[in-house]
């Protein structure tokens, strides 16, 4: 048994396996949902994604998975093919800039100017 704590922020729909997307509106299955084994508990999360798409995943991170004892785990991701495939991966682009730290390792791999940003 877990609470999934934080569940919008974990909560997302994985476009053509490089673009990610979170839930709209209100959550019926709650922010913090519990749960069991062999009992049916959830609820539905709605996500607005392209109309064009290769692959749909959705995807929940356990970040924050605490166990009754109070610990607190961080277990493997739960991924589920919702439609078509996964594209290959490309192989990764030259890095203009990068971060590599303890914890963070980044690369910016390009930059664009739009003239107008889709909110």
């Amino acid at each position: 048994m877990s609470d999934w704590t934080d569940l919008r922020r974990h909560l997302n729909v994985l476009v053509d396996g490089v673009r990610s997307f979170g839930s709209t509106g209100d959550l019926e299955i709650g922010e913090s949902p519990r749960f069991l084994p062999d009992v049916m508990t959830g609820g539905k999360a709605a996500f607005l994604v392209p109309q064009k798409a290769v692959s749909l995943e959705l995807r929940g991170d356990f970040p924050n998975a605490k166990l009754p004892d109070g610990t607190v785990v961080h277990p493997k991701a739960l991924l589920f093919l919702l439609e078509g495939k996964r594209p290959e991966a490309a192989a990764p682009a030259a890095a203009i800039a990068s971060i590599d730290d303890d914890i963070y390792k980044v690369a910016v791999t390009g930059q664009a100017m739009v003239a107008e940003h889709a909110a």
